[in-house]
């Protein structure tokens, strides 16, 4: 699995949290029956950035936490042996900071959790009816209980 980590922000990327998000996302693929060899981005932007990108392709003038980009609709989708580029994740730390001060919990735990939220959208799931909200939400928690059990 390649993960590539890009940041055009002041927020810190540690290496430390990138081996989280690594560990998560390696995870989530193996819990979906996805081989290892998943490339996917994953930025942290700017506010006014997201906000762009959130216009630009969604038709939604303001600013967002996190944007998904999958290049498939639905995990089946997803063939062959070789590397296969999934998609790519723009994160907003400066609004996942102000949450996560808001659901009183760290920095880092926010950018984990719209980290594998936003994996979940490049592999298809949605939230948009509340039976999909339920399906991914336990899959986020499933994830997140992988990677807090190992310590972190």
């Amino acid at each position: 699995m390649t993960i590539d980590f890009n940041n055009a922000t002041e927020f810190p990327l540690s290496e430390k949290l990138k081996k989280v998000i690594t560990r998560a996302f390696k995870n989530t693929l193996e819990m979906e029956g996805i081989a290892d060899t998943a490339e996917m981005s994953l930025s942290y932007v700017t506010p006014q950035q997201i906000k762009e990108l959130n216009g630009k392709y969604r038709g939604i003038d303001k600013e967002t936490d996190v944007l998904s980009f999958p290049i498939y609709n639905s995990p089946s989708e997803i063939t062959g042996s070789g590397p296969t580029l999934l998609g790519d994740i723009f994160i907003n730390p400066l609004r996942a900071q102000l949450q996560a001060e808001e659901f009183e919990h760290s920095f880092e735990r926010e950018i984990l959790y719209l980290s594998i939220h936003s994996l979940l959208h490049l592999l298809g799931y949605d939230h948009e009816k509340d039976d999909d909200y339920e399906q991914m939400e336990e899959q986020q928690e499933k994830v997140l209980k992988t990677v807090e059990d190992d310590g972190d």
